[in-house]
């Protein structure tokens, strides 16, 4: 891991910011856990998703530097304000991504639940960074005093190749006291996730309108999304059952 003064990513950088969900050991109501963000080229990030998301901040809160965050919007936010999110996740149409799990999910006893959310979410970003052009990669996960030892031991490294080319993936943590544009996007994608985890271990069908409004605005083909039911193992590989929707 790096820390987030020496990462200077280049115009032809994918960036990856990913946020959490949830309890990652599921203790009291937050009994769901998962990992949520985006992929966008650092070029079309500068120049374009962080001056939109700078004005939703100005038309929200008032202030274009005053952050934005999903727990309090959602609960918080004028009929306005909705609207507003809601076109800034259909107009810009980055990657995103999401994987969670319940206390609902079956799994090996000896398996850290966390571990197959941090697989499934490396296979989904190996997929959506097939479809982008980029030269290098940056991993920015939010940083928490809790979550931050697991994210190191478990999630490990990420390994990308193109045309047999190893390419170089940074790996960084970055604090919500930075009030990155990118972390903040991450965080209402991992929350509109983590809506869909407490519907379906309540038992109650359709989707909710966080998530919705976050991964059916834009094409199929730029959208991951994994509610794992069940992990088993075959050999040494790792198998998950679940919901993709979308």
């Amino acid at each position: 891991m790096i820390s987030s003064t020496e990462l200077k990513p280049s115009n032809d950088c994918l960036l990856i910011f990913v946020d959490d969900t949830g309890h990652e050991r599921l203790a009291g109501n937050q009994q769901f856990y998962g990992l949520g963000g985006l992929c966008i080229m650092s070029n079309v990030y500068v120049n374009v998703l962080v001056p939109a998301w700078r004005k939703l901040r100005e038309m929200i809160n008032g202030d274009h530097d005053a952050p934005l965050h999903a727990s309090e919007f959602s609960t918080k936010a004028s009929a306005e304000g909705m609207n507003a999110m809601s076109r800034f996740f259909a107009t810009h149409v980055f990657h995103r991504f999401a994987t969670v799990v319940t206390d609902k999910t079956s799994y090996p006893s000896d398996l850290i639940l966390m571990q197959p959310v941090f697989e499934m979410v490396k296979k989904q970003l190996i997929q959506l960074a097939a479809q982008t052009p980029f030269r290098s990669i940056a991993l920015i996960f939010e940083s928490s005093e809790r979550a931050d030892p697991f994210i190191q031991q478990y999630f490990g490294q990420l390994d990308i190749e193109e045309g047999g080319r190893r390419i170089a993936v940074d790996h960084c943590l970055m604090t919500k006291r930075a009030k990155e544009p990118g972390l903040e996007v991450a965080d209402f994608i991992a929350n509109a996730a983590g809506s869909m985890a407490r519907r379906f271990r309540e038992g109650e069908s359709g989707v909710t309108q966080r998530f919705k409004s976050v991964f059916h605005c834009v094409p199929k083909h730029r959208v991951r999304f994994m509610l794992i039911d069940s992990v088993t193992r075959e050999v040494s590989n790792e198998v998950v059952f679940g919901h993709e929707l979308r």
